[in-house]
């Protein structure tokens, strides 16, 4: 056991003292996870949509269209940025992102209203951006909602109704809508604190890859594990040693995962278990994002191939993560993948634990899938060392 640990201690002092002198490895750890973190953050600063730029074009002219394009610019969704009669100016204004959507009010609109037949308005969404799409189909939706509203109640009173009963005559079922998380529609908690994590999964993957796939380029493996104080390891004195040589990165990144759980908590507190298991839970995450990229370096023996292999599995593991499309709805194929994405655990513990405030025993599932994951990756990493030291021919030297 004694063995062990000098092998872990040694391992630990020679990345340390190299992280020191090397540019790269400092700015990885430091620099850049500082700055995604900011401009995530900062991005999700307004933690609504508002103010969508739309355009209006009014063929009617009426005090009706007139009061109904008022209603729309009430809502602090959009804003009318554009104000037209020539209709052949949507395309242009669509295509220069001055508008993402546009109301277009025909002619004789009051006058249908006022001949009592139905009539409509047409709205335009730029459907490329679906976020900005939904915002303003909902605005303007409820905008043309309540106006139509305000007339059936001036007809219905005119033929004698009480104005409460005029509003139950239009509307005999009220949908009474709550809002179980996330309820003040915070973007910044919902989108920043997942999309920090996938970030931290990149830059994770390449320093774990950048930490054993340098030995590689440098002719230096066997070099390195001689240093550690025997010629032949066995299994359990490389496994120390890969452990030693990951320990630096690992604390750097847990901390700055931390902290962003931080964030995450500050505003609506978890209870202290939810806290514990999500932290406990993003600790293994990044354990085995460090695994990922040091079996990336030490299977293909070269840094470069290793770079390359971390950018194609983790840059696409958010979008299997089922934040932003569900995994029930994905192609078969898909799902598998999403399955064997580790961050597609890793979120659904902070989704469960920071904002849903779930039982932590709800956790636990995941938490243990993301524990065999760890101890597979830490087993095959090891394991490979020893392939790797018998392919030296193969090794991609500078």
């Amino acid at each position: 056991m004694f063995s062990l640990i000098s092998i872990f201690y040694r391992s630990l002092l020679s990345e340390l003292r190299f992280i020191r002198k090397s540019r790269f490895e400092l700015s990885m750890l430091f620099i850049l996870p500082f700055v995604s973190i900011f401009l995530i953050w900062t991005i999700f600063t307004n933690s609504q949509i508002r103010q969508v730029p739309i355009g209006v074009f009014d063929f009617d002219n009426t005090e009706l269209s007139r009061k109904l394009i008022m209603i729309s610019d009430s809502s602090p969704s959009v804003k009318i940025a554009k104000k037209e009669q020539n209709i052949t100016a949507l395309e242009s204004y669509f295509q220069k992102r001055e508008i993402y959507g546009a109301l277009i009010i025909e002619k004789g609109f009051a006058k249908d209203i006022q001949s009592l037949k139905q009539t409509g308005v047409k709205i335009i969404v730029n459907s490329q951006f679906s976020t900005h799409s939904s915002v303003i189909e909902s605005a303007l939706t409820q905008a043309v909602r309540n106006l139509s509203y305000g007339i059936k109640i001036k007809i219905l009173q005119k033929n004698g109704y009480l104005e409460k009963q005029a509003l139950d005559h239009i509307m005999p079922i009220i949908p009474n809508i709550r809002i179980a998380f996330n309820q003040s529609l915070n973007y910044q908690k919902y989108l920043a604190t997942v999309l920090i994590p996938s970030l931290l999964h990149i830059l994770i993957t390449v320093i774990g890859a950048s930490s054993c796939g340098r030995h590689f380029s440098e002719n230096s493996l066997d070099t390195w594990l001689f240093s550690l104080g025997k010629r032949n390891l066995n299994f359990f004195e490389r496994l120390f040693a890969l452990l030693g040589k990951l320990t630096p990165a690992m604390i750097v990144f847990s901390i700055w995962g931390g902290l962003t759980l931080l964030f995450v908590a500050i505003d609506d507190l978890p209870p202290l278990n939810s806290l514990l298991i999500t932290f406990g839970s993003y600790w293994i995450f990044v354990l085995i994002s460090l695994w990922l990229g040091s079996i990336f370096a030490i299977l293909t023996m070269s840094k470069r191939i290793a770079f390359s292999f971390a950018g194609l599995l983790t840059v696409p593991a958010f979008s299997y993560s089922g934040i932003t499309y569900p995994i029930f709805s994905m192609p078969d194929l898909a799902q598998i993948i999403s399955k064997i994405m580790p961050l597609t655990y890793y979120l659904q513990i902070q989704r469960s634990q920071m904002q849903m405030h779930q039982d932590f025993h709800n956790a636990l599932p995941n938490l243990y899938i993301l524990m065999v994951i760890t101890l597979i990756m830490a087993l095959v990493a090891t394991a490979s060392v020893r392939f790797a030291l018998n392919h030296k021919e193969k090794w991609e030297v500078k």
